[in-house]
């Protein structure tokens, strides 16, 4: 990560000192693992050994943001939003994420910003000062990089090399949680040719034997649609040639934010974020209220 960290710094630093060019712009048990919202683990229970967790919402709900924000409190073993534990009460989880290089890279910066509160978009915009933003980018790199995260960037994102790159770090490093990216940017290249919807059908079957086969809780991101105009949340039907995703899970969190949609009723709210559980075979199901700070990709606990 560091060679992310550096590139990240020197961007900070250009974007400023060029801005005039580029014209300045519940209860659980206690074998589960926290997402770290006290509000989805008062539904949920918190994540589970071999279970299989999909995170479905459109592109601009902030998938990515509550990924990352859920993989940061699991591997340091805090709460989104609270004091840090001590001493005897750290409890940090070893954590590995699949994605692709491209969003690779972009991950770690986005994990960065989110945790020092500074806005990737206006360090890459110009419009913030390298000096303020640099002291609260080093103490948050400084801070996640002490955490047992593993960042994969597998060529090819096929399932069957990961397969045995997760084997390998549960030996090696004890991980207790698996994040991917998007479903749809990973491959099964023994079902490939038997089209997209099968290859998905194997990839999620290969997902949830991983939890499995581990014990371990694994998370993964789905692109979802829906219109507006039909209905106002996604439902499970939304997978669109994606059923066998949504059969495989154990938990499916559906997320929407209603300021995205016009016609919902409380669309004036700017920094709601509803995650509905809409699937959960081990416990409740329902709907779950969070803040949202779009300008630094955080979500924290609604009172």
């Amino acid at each position: 990560m560091a060679d992310i960290i550096f590139d990240l710094r020197k961007q900070l630093h250009e974007t400023w000192s060029n801005r005039n060019r580029i014209g300045i712009q519940g209860s659980m048990s206690t074998s589960n693992i926290s997402s770290g919202f006290q509000n989805l683990d008062r539904v949920v229970g918190g994540f589970r050994p071999s279970e299989l967790i999909v995170l479905g919402g459109r592109s601009d709900m902030g998938l990515p943001a509550l990924a990352f924000n859920m993989l940061e409190c699991v591997a340091s073993g805090q709460a989104m939003g609270k004091s840090p534990p001590q001493g005897d009460d750290i409890r940090q989880h070893p954590v590995a994420f699949f994605a692709t290089e491209k969003t690779g890279a972009l991950f770690a910066q986005r994990m960065i910003c989110s945790h020092a509160g500074v806005s990737l978009k206006k360090i890459r915009s110009g419009f913030i000062c390298a000096e303020d933003a640099e002291e609260k980018i080093t103490l948050s790199t400084n801070y996640l990089r002490q955490l047992p995260v593993f960042l994969n960037i597998i060529k090819g994102n096929d399932m069957t090399v990961i397969k045995h790159r997760i084997k390998s770090l549960k030996r090696q490093h004890g991980i207790e949680f698996v994040v991917f990216d998007y479903i749809q940017m990973f491959h099964h290249f023994l079902f490939s040719h038997q089209g997209r919807v099968h290859e998905l059908a194997a990839i999620a079957k290969s997902m949830k034997k991983m939890a499995v086969d581990n014990n371990i809780p694994v998370l993964v991101l789905s692109h979802i649609t829906y219109p507006y105009k039909q209905h106002d949340k996604p439902t499970l039907s939304d997978f669109w040639n994606s059923d066998a995703i949504v059969q495989e899970a154990n938990k499916v969190l559906l997320i929407r934010r209603p300021c995205k949609n016009p016609y919902d009723a409380e669309y004036p709210d700017k920094d709601l974020a509803i995650v509905d559980v809409a699937k959960n075979v081990s416990g409740s199901t329902g709907e779950v209220r969070l803040n949202f700070d779009e300008e630094i990709n955080r979500f924290t606990d609604r009172p």
